[in-house]
């Protein structure tokens, strides 16, 4: 029993090993069970010295370096196609790129210039009779209004003008007389340092203190002008003015109260007719706005790009009859005179990268084009992964493209290949000859026959080569593969 399984053991090693590393394995009669079990070679890789590049690659999208999304500007479900510019046709600025059905608009200028013109007819006649009427009672409404503005222009000066710059002389005087105080205050400290050092003077030290007591009092005085014009003069002169102005008011209101009753009637008639034209004016104008916009003309160089959305209960493009919403978008003006791609950098991979970094871009379209680019971006933000690995982080990434090709459209896929580093004559072993556990990397060395387990410390990577900064002899051989001392017959040391 035992026997046998040691050779099923042995036969699942051979064809293993002669997956993993090509080598011949023995050849068995089907139907036989093998009674001869051959001995495969522990496969290995020698540490070497070698140079190589430190790549970080990513995937993305071109994109234009500028865009225009065109959409329309009427309000309402006025704004109906009846032309449109062709998909991925290439237009000059000012070109038509759409045209929206201008009938309903004309329609509605026709019928306000009608308006207008009856309304304008009917305000004549009101204004003459509201002007017969109005001069009977003129004259006392005019000097209501006169004592009004009179009161509220006295209220406005005071406020706007004599009381604040009043205010800011007082505050100018009061600061004057601080500097002052506190200059003479200074000058009497120095002749107190003075004395202390020797060189008093008696008399000059009385007439300090004597000219410094006076100076405090007049800042006192000035500071206490300050505060009773600001908390108690200028308020109450203010209260005074706004009170005359509503003296005023209320006479001017009992003076249009006391007109006829006819005055009044003709005025409320002539000014609900006069709101009326101006409506209609405005709409007429709007109007003519709309119609104006009913023509959407391209704002620069660029491709069209009819914009992809659910229309009728389906995801497609715009069309001819289609009713357009206010900024709704109808279509991407990209400019492809400057271009860039849109892509991720992953967080592993961000101490990589800079701006202003050189890389290669290739895209899936054309596949034997090769484009040279700069990192314009590296964004600040990380984004949770697309692609359904949980936990590792992105951030989003620019590359503009220095130079236009006619062949670069938005939305193709892009390859980007930026060159971190170059390690050049670094001793190296192949990246999959190196493990790891909780104590740290390591790989199985040969020694003597036999492969021990042996700690290094790495360097510098990429995908298929890790730096090594000890822990392996130049040109000594490790195990490409965790070595099984049970099937290949080695001892692991640790």
């Amino acid at each position: 029993m035992k026997k046998d399984k040691k050779k099923a053991v042995g036969f699942r090693t051979g064809i293993c090993l002669l997956m993993a590393v090509g080598l011949a394995a023995p050849v068995f009669l089907f139907g036989a069970e093998p009674e001869i079990i051959m001995e495969q070679p522990q496969p290995r890789v020698q540490a070497l010295k070698r140079s190589f590049d430190i790549i970080v690659r990513s995937t993305g999208v071109l994109d234009a370096g500028q865009a225009y999304m065109v959409s329309s500007t009427i309000k309402g479900e006025m704004g109906k196609i009846v032309d449109l510019a062709v998909d991925g046709v290439w237009v000059k600025k000012g070109d038509i790129l759409i045209k929206l059905d201008p009938e309903p608009f004309k329609e509605v200028i026709q019928d306000l210039q009608g308006k207008i013109k009856k309304t304008a007819a009917a305000l004549e006649t009101k204004k003459q009779l509201f002007e017969w009427e109005k001069n009977q009672v003129i004259k006392d409404l005019g000097i209501a209004e006169f004592k009004v503005k009179k009161a509220e222009m006295e209220l406005e000066g005071y406020t706007n003008g004599e009381g604040p710059l009043q205010l800011v002389k007082y505050r100018e005087d009061m600061e004057k007389a601080r500097r002052e105080k506190e200059k003479y205050r200074r000058y009497l400290n120095d002749l107190k340092d003075l004395g202390k050092r020797g060189y008093e003077h008696p008399n000059e030290m009385k007439n300090a203190e004597q000219g410094l007591s006076v100076l405090e009092e007049n800042y006192n005085r000035a500071e206490e002008k300050v505060e009773t014009y600001q908390n108690h003069v200028y308020p109450s002169m203010v209260d005074r003015l706004t009170a005359d102005v509503n003296q005023a008011q209320m006479e001017l209101q009992q003076s249009k109260k006391g007109s006829v009753y006819q005055i009044d009637q003709a005025e409320s008639a002539l000014d609900e007719i006069q709101t009326a034209l101006e409506n209609y004016k405005k709409e007429l104008e709007d109007a003519k706005k709309k119609l104006v916009q009913t023509v959407i003309k391209a704002p620069s160089d660029g491709i069209v790009i009819l914009h992809e959305t659910y229309r009728d209960g389906q995801k497609r493009k715009p069309r001819v009859g289609d009713i357009v919403l206010q900024n709704e978008p109808i279509l991407y003006l990209p400019n492809i005179s400057t271009m860039i791609v849109k892509t991720r950098i992953r967080e592993i991979d961000l101490h990589k990268v800079a701006i202003g970094q050189s890389c290669d871009i290739s895209l899936e379209a054309y596949p034997n084009k090769k484009i040279n680019g700069r990192i314009a971006f590296i964004g600040t933000l990380a984004s949770d992964d697309d692609y359904g690995n949980q936990g590792e982080k992105n951030f989003q990434m620019t590359v503009a493209l220095p130079s236009t090709d006619s062949d670069l459209r938005p939305g193709m896929s892009a390859q980007v290949r930026i060159i971190s580093a170059r390690v050049k004559n670094a001793l190296t072993l192949p990246a999959h000859a190196i493990f790891q556990d909780k104590t740290g990397f390591y790989c199985f060395s040969l020694q003597n026959g036999t492969y021990e387990k042996v700690a290094v410390k790495k360097g510098r990577e990429n995908e298929d080569l890790v730096e090594i900064l000890s822990g392996v002899e130049e040109n000594g051989w490790v195990s490409a593969i965790r070595p099984d001392s049970e099937e290949q017959g080695a001892e692991v040391k640790p």
